[in-house]
């Protein structure tokens, strides 16, 4: 029997690159047969084409909520939910999932320097200034742990990011130095290399971090695993806030 989670606060799940709301599906139900409500979930769609436009739709989110959330972000979108959530007391916690997690000043392609992944080039320019992962490739380095028609799907639903995106500075001040966070490292992931994963979270004051051998899309092969970090978060504040 699902729990009675009607005190805990909103998740608002935010999607990264070559993604889009949708792609949260399994971390959902998984959210939902744990006791979740449907008016406690909110997977947002972000049009990738800064970061500033990025943050405003995440905090319209925030703002339209009526109590407290729980930020969640997958790959770019940990640079989304570190900077909508900053000084907003709503916000509660946050939890990156395979994410980049800037500190101010810092790109994308700042962050992937670092340790170059195993499929960076499948990500390639098109001539209307955007990125995209060729369909028959998205497989290998997005979700190589997905059945083939999840890939199948999600290859052909990717939203592709503007080309500046990726090497656009973060603003000052990310929420990750003065709110509870939480990661999930994917050991498997061929777009943002575990050894970066491991190199953000050592310099973050993370409360939990969790190590999956997952793809870069692991809310879609583990989203039990993603959901319970979730509600770790989730609890944590609920707890915090009676």
């Amino acid at each position: 029997m699902p729990h009675d989670l009607s005190d805990y606060p909103t998740v608002i799940l935010v999607h990264g690159l070559f993604s889009n709301g949708g792609h949260w599906w399994k971390t959902i139900l998984a959210l939902k047969d744990k006791g979740y409500g449907i008016d406690q979930i909110n997977a947002v769609d972000i049009p990738l084409t800064s970061i500033e436009d990025d943050v405003a739709v995440v905090k319209r989110a925030i703002e339209a909520t009526p109590g407290d959330v729980i930020l969640v972000g997958h790959s770019y979108a940990g640079v989304v939910i570190s900077y909508a959530g900053t000084d907003i007391k709503k916000v509660r916690g946050l939890v990156y999932i395979a994410a980049i997690v800037p500190d101010a000043g810092e790109s994308v392609s700042d962050i992937l320097a670092w340790d170059p992944a195993k499929c960076a080039d499948a990500i390639k320019p098109t001539s209307q200034g955007l990125l995209y992962i060729p369909p028959n490739e998205y497989k290998h380095a997005m979700c190589q742990d997905a059945t083939a028609d999840e890939a199948f799907t999600f290859a052909t639903s990717q939203k592709p990011p503007k080309q500046g995106l990726v090497t656009e500075k973060s603003g000052n001040k990310p929420a990750w130095k003065n709110q509870p966070c939480y990661y999930a490292v994917s050991k498997d992931d061929h777009l943002v290399s575990p050894a970066t994963q491991y190199k953000l979270v050592q310099r973050m004051p993370t409360n939990k971090t969790i190590e999956l051998l997952a793809s870069h899309a692991s809310m879609n092969s583990h989203p039990q695993e993603i959901a319970d970090l979730i509600l770790s978060a989730a609890k944590a504040a609920a707890a915090s806030a009676k």
